[in-house]
Order: C-alpha cells, then structure tokens, then sequence
C-alpha cells in the first residue's frame, strides 16, 4: 500500500535570478511528496511558481514589517492551515527563521539559516548556493535530481518570435539590458559583437526590456518583439529555449538562459563578481573583469567558440 503523500510547502520570496536557480528543485520536491507542492513567493514571482505543473498553490508573502501583529497572523495562518508535514526554506533569511522559531516551531522545517553558500561544495556544480541547496534537501532525505538540470520547458511560450529563433540555421540572442539601478552591468561592446557575429553567419537578434528599448533599437541586429513590445516573461523563455547561443550581461534574462541550458557567455563587473559562479552551467560560460570593458569581443567570440563551433 502506497504512503498517504505528504504536504510540503516551499518558501523563496526572491530575487530573481535566485528564483531560477530553484526551479528545477521543484519536482524533487513533488517527487518526495507523492504530490503537488505549495509556494510562499512575494508578488512578482507567483506567476512564475503559478506555470510550474507540480505546484498546487501560490501564497503571496508581501514581506511587510515583523512588528505588525495583523501580518505575522496572516503569515501563522498559512503556514499552520496548510496542515504540512514540511516547510522547505530556500529563502534562508533572518525573516524566515522568524517565521520558523515564532509562527510555526512545532512544524518540521528543512532550513539552513544564514550560513554563507561559501561553506558548501558540490560536486556537480560550481554554485556555491545550489550547493547549499544541494545540502539542505539532502539532510532532510530528499533526492536532488532535477535542482541542476531540471527540465523547464513549462516556463516557454511559444511566439512568433521564438518561431523566427528556430527557424534561423545559427542564431545568437543577446541580452544587454539591465534594471535602472544596475545600468553598470552593462557591457558596452554589444554592437561590435554583433557585427562580429553577422560577419561569421549568425542570425543576430536582440531581446530588449521595458527599460532598454532605446539602447537595444542603437544595435545591428533583428529585435524580438510582440506586436511592437517587448517580449513578456514566458515568451522570452520560449525565445531563449531555441536559441543557439546567448550573450548577456548579470541579469535575469541571462540566468534564465543558464537555468534553461542555453549556450552562451554571461559578463560580470566587479562589483557582481561573487555571484558569478551562480550563472555558471556546463553551456554557460562566465567571463568575469574588474572592469567590464576589459572584456574584449574576442574574448566572448573565442568563449562561444569553446563551447561549440559557430
């Protein structure tokens, strides 16, 4: 007789990029639960736990001050109504040891705290958080098949835009746009790499976002846009998922593109230099400078080359 499956909640609240490096966790989870799993995210990221087919629900955790007594009973209320047998914490924060030691103690949590992802290695990857990870399912008997690799297809849309991308013989995207406050992770040398890559017989295109229309319209390429907009989420999941390489900077189109085992160069500055083992995959290089216009297109080209033969 099979074993009554299990209720397993996870939480990870953000950022980003941090998200896509969980994703693949999730079946590991659902295969440990016999079931579907539940989510505490913040806002933006719901909808991206919301595509995952092993996930049964979404709760949003809006993060707001640990003194408002309304929102820690709200915050117990899920945690405690959710009847789960274990609550895995990939956010490993001040906040949610909190949330552990006062709103839900009597509960089985897997959870690490703050230790530094530095005290972790792994054989099967470079990241030092996912080695963390690696080591937080493992101490509470969960396998982690699909934590590296997991498949993501549920994440890609299909669009016209993807369809151009898999029709090109030899396409490369590029990502060269960064949020307002990050624009010093910008490369500055994507038009002489595109230029580059023209030359060599590479279909160029480029995936702007709501922030950097103007400067991705400046470069030699074809933009990928629906109905003259920017690519939402998903589309551009689906978009990387057929490319055949990727170059972008420290940004969460490039770590979607790592997380869906797209070939490619991913740049980092000094100031992002310690999370850049994070983007590392086996198709995804990581070129790494004090200053990144010492990183030379020649170098990104002889990195693209490394990983297969354009």
């Amino acid at each position: 007789m099979s074993s009554q499956p299990k209720r397993v909640l996870l939480i990870k609240h953000g950022s980003l990029g941090d998200i896509f490096l969980i994703l693949g966790a999730i079946k590991d989870l659902a295969q440990f639960a016999g079931a579907k799993i539940d989510v505490l995210t913040a806002a933006p990221y719901a909808k991206i736990f919301q595509r995952s087919p092993d996930v049964a629900c979404v709760h949003v955790d809006n993060r707001q001050s640990l003194l408002n007594i309304r929102y820690l009973l709200s915050i117990r209320s899920k945690l405690l109504l959710g009847d789960y047998d274990l609550i895995v914490d990939f956010q490993n924060s001040s906040r949610t040891v909190f949330y552990q030691k006062w709103l839900a103690p009597n509960i089985r949590w897997c959870q690490l705290g703050r230790i530094s992802p530095s005290e972790f290695i792994s054989n099967e990857t470079s990241s030092s958080v996912l080695a963390k990870f690696q080591h937080q399912l493992h101490s509470s008997g969960i396998k982690f098949n699909n934590l590296i690799a997991g498949d993501l297809n549920w994440l890609c849309d299909s669009s016209n835009a993807s369809k151009t991308v898999k029709k090109s013989a030899k396409s490369i995207v590029l990502l060269p746009g960064a949020s307002p406050r990050h624009k010093y992770k910008i490369w500055p040398y994507y038009n002489e790499l595109a230029r580059d890559m023209i030359g060599m017989g590479l279909r160029v295109f480029i995936a702007p976002g709501p922030d950097d229309m103007e400067q991705c319209m400046a470069l030699e390429g074809e933009l990928l846009l629906n109905e003259g907009r920017w690519l939402n989420f998903f589309q551009l999941a689906g978009v990387l998922k057929e490319a055949d390489f990727v170059v972008g900077n420290d940004s969460g189109p490039t770590h979607l593109a790592a997380s869906l085992g797209t070939k490619g160069v991913a740049l980092f500055g000094n100031r992002t230099a310690k999370y850049a083992d994070n983007m590392h995959r086996q198709n995804m290089s990581v070129l790494v400078s004090n200053e990144l216009e010492d990183i030379s297109t020649t170098l990104v080209t002889s990195e693209l080359l490394r990983l297969t033969d354009i």
